[in-house]
């Protein structure tokens, strides 16, 4: 009698096989994601910082004083729909930023603090990966 099909221990093998592959790849692709996020906040913090530190020095020059410490210039060109909260502070010409995510954005419930060279601090209200560089 001729065979012209996989038999069901066959089929249930190769089914054993790709769930193992399944079990050990998720974890590393929702980890890679996680860190791309991550990266992705640290450099909009730092991308704001330096653009407050060079609007601060043009409204200086300018003979005015930066006042928009929300981030809601065009200055800051930031997406409303992914941050909820933005804030900045100077130490001298040094700026600050702390951004906060927008619950319904890419980031939900991320804190993520720092200047244009470094973060300085990160939380979360979330379980959710936080923004540490």
């Amino acid at each position: 009698m001729k065979k012209n099909g996989f038999t069901l221990v066959e089929l249930l093998a190769v089914i054993v096989i790709l769930a193992i592959i399944l079990v050990i790849a998720v974890p590393k692709i929702s980890d890679t994601i996680d860190n791309a996020k991550r990266g992705s906040m640290a450099s909009s913090v730092k991308m704001i910082a330096a653009a407050a530190e060079r609007e601060k020095m043009v409204q200086e020059t300018l003979g005015s004083t930066f006042t928009d410490t929300t981030c809601t210039g065009e200055w800051a060109n930031l997406d409303a729909s992914q941050f909820s909260a933005c804030s900045v502070t100077f130490d001298g010409d040094t700026a600050t930023v702390t951004l906060t995510g927008a619950d319904a954005g890419k980031f939900p419930k991320w804190t993520c603090a720092g200047t244009r060279s470094s973060i300085t601090s990160a939380k979360s209200t979330t379980a959710a990966p936080t923004c540490q560089n």
